[in-house]
């Protein structure tokens, strides 16, 4: 049986405690420096960000850039508001549907994207519900390329040589 001497075990003790204490600063040193780097980010991040919001607060009060954001949040409403007011384009192009089907539209009322007006067509070298069935059949169907408008079910139409109807049409 071997028996080792005291100092042996001491010794040994004595290494593991500063293999620890070691390692324990080291560890605590590391920490120590990552804390410090990660400080120095988070203040320099800190100034970047105060920096950045007083060049934005800067372009916040240029007039330009004011336009533009009212531009921007309000797009929807000015288009809309622009689609709404090309009331002589509208006209303009009811003119050009009576030319190319021959019809007559009188009395127009122009509300909410939405134009009720009466059709009138008359009998001459076709008859008149020729021309409303070509109407109705190619403006709906969109054949007519240029349509602005939807025209929506027409549950009315009156006449003979000379037909009469009421139409609702909704501006695309």
């Amino acid at each position: 049986m071997t028996t080792e001497s005291p100092i042996n075990k001491k010794d040994y003790t004595f290494t593991i405690t500063l293999v620890l204490l070691i390692f324990s600063v080291f560890i605590t040193w590391s920490i120590y420096f990552y804390n410090y780097l990660t400080s120095n980010s988070i203040v320099n991040l800190k100034n970047w960000i105060e920096v950045s919001k007083t060049a934005i607060d800067n372009l916040k009060k240029n007039d330009r850039v004011q336009t533009y954001n009212l531009l921007e949040s309000n797009g929807k409403n000015i288009a809309m508001l622009d689609k709404k007011s090309n009331i002589v384009e509208y006209i303009e192009h009811f003119k050009s549907v009576k030319a190319k089907y021959f019809l007559d539209f009188s009395w127009f009322n122009y509300s909410d994207l939405k134009i009720t007006t009466n059709v009138t067509s008359e009998k001459d070298s076709f008859p008149a519900y020729v021309k409303v069935a070509n109407f109705i059949e190619k403006y709906r169907l969109d054949a007519d390329k240029d349509a602005k408008f939807k025209l929506p079910f027409i549950n009315i139409v009156t006449g003979q040589d000379e037909i009469k109807f009421s139409v609702n049409f909704e501006v695309k």
